[in-house]
């Protein structure tokens, strides 16, 4: 079966995702996201997210991005 995924990076986009019938939404806590502008989740947010999707039978895939090696270098 094809699942439609979509990102979410606040609230709203989660909402918009959902009533335009996306199977599942992939998002991000405010730590750990690599989505540059999204908004992303706090504590609270996550669990109001995971609520409103799961009520409409909606799946969440939690990102965790994280680099383990020294790819970049920055100067401050």
């Amino acid at each position: 079966m094809i699942e439609l995924l979509a990102p979410a990076g606040s609230m709203e986009a989660l909402k918009a995702a959902v009533e335009s019938g996306a199977d599942a939404i992939y998002l991000s806590g405010k730590m750990f996201g690599a989505r540059a502008y999204a908004n992303n989740f706090d504590e609270q947010g996550l669990k109001e997210a995971i609520e409103f999707a799961h009520l409409r039978n909606v799946k969440i895939h939690v990102t965790v991005n994280t680099c383990t090696c020294r790819l970049f270098s920055f100067s401050l």
